[in-house]
């Protein structure tokens, strides 16, 4: 845990880390400047890069979050397409810095991990303003939180005669599964 109650004024920033399929990684910040930490240097958008707020919990809780990136560089851009974006993890941190240095704060884990999770879904939007040649494009990130993703992960097997079938030809014993699936069993009725 992370004590701050001894500053007066501080300014937090948020630190995306993008792990795509294909082993490259991309790093965005909202801090006004290129900062690096664990070995990693994160490019800074400021304004451009946005976090939809999300719930504090003292558990891990499932969870999903919104990042908005806008206003991007054409590599940017270009990994996102090139590589296999949906299905990319992604670590989100928080790091605290003094207001008045800018200087991150010695204090305890800093920056902190916030989520982690996968990205489930992404959407890409293009604005351009016909007159001025200017053009902004938008990748929206919907992610989910490891722990839901597990959530919703499906594990084993179907209990049909197709799928039985598939897994051993031989086997008979999903036959009747069709005719029994809507009756209604009463365990435990008086006769």
């Amino acid at each position: 845990m992370i004590n701050l109650s001894s500053y007066d004024s501080l300014q937090t920033n948020i630190f995306v880390k993008i792990s795509y399929p294909d082993t490259t990684f991309d790093y965005f910040s909202d801090y006004h400047r290129e900062f690096s930490f664990g070995g990693d240097t994160y490019t800074g958008f400021g304004s451009l890069l946005s976090v939809a707020p999300t719930e504090n919990n003292l558990r891990a809780a499932p969870m999903q979050v919104e990042v908005v990136l806008s206003g991007l560089p054409t590599t940017v851009i270009q990994n996102a397409l090139a590589s296999d974006l949906k299905g990319s993890f992604i670590e989100i941190f928080r790091a605290f810095f003094d207001a008045e240095t800018g200087e991150l704060l010695p204090v305890g884990e800093n920056p902190a991990g916030k989520f982690r999770g996968v990205v489930n879904n992404f959407s890409i939007e293009n604005n351009i303003t016909m007159g001025d040649d200017t053009a902004n494009v938008s990748i929206l990130l919907e992610c989910s939180s490891v722990l839901q993703y597990l959530e919703n992960k499906i594990g084993g097997r179907r209990t049909n005669p197709l799928d039985q079938q598939a897994y051993d030809p031989t086997d008979t014993s999903m036959k009747r599964v069709p005719s029994l699936a809507r009756s209604n069993f009463d365990f435990g009725a008086p006769k």
